[in-house]
Parts: C-alpha cells; structure tokens; sequence
C-alpha cells in the first residue's frame, strides 16, 4: 500500500483467495461479539439475524 496511496490497484481481484480467507477471518471475529443495540430496533432486527445466521453457517 505504500506504494499505492490512492488504492488505484485492485488488490482483492488480483488475490480473490486471500479476500476469502480475510472475509472469513472477520466473520468469526464478528460472530464474537455481542449484537449493536441498534440492530435492536425492529426495522434492523431480520436483516442482522439473516446475516449473522449465514455466516454461522459458513463457519460450519
């Protein structure tokens, strides 16, 4: 990156199995910690369990 400052490089399409590795990293990071509060509210609470539900079953 130090390099390319202004990110004008696509790194992630030139890596696509590093991206996967990093996207799964960060979803079990993510399935760590408690949920936001404003995922509470009620127009937020299916998208954020949908998604949480997925990526538990990608970790699977």
């Amino acid at each position: 990156m130090s390099k390319d400052i202004s990110e004008s490089n696509d790194l992630a399409s030139n890596n696509p199995d590093l991206v996967r590795v990093l996207y799964k990293q960060l979803f079990e990071w993510e399935l760590t910690l408690d949920r936001p509060l404003w995922q509470l509210q009620r127009k937020y609470e299916g998208d954020a369990m949908k998604r949480m539900d997925q990526n538990r079953k990608m970790k699977q």
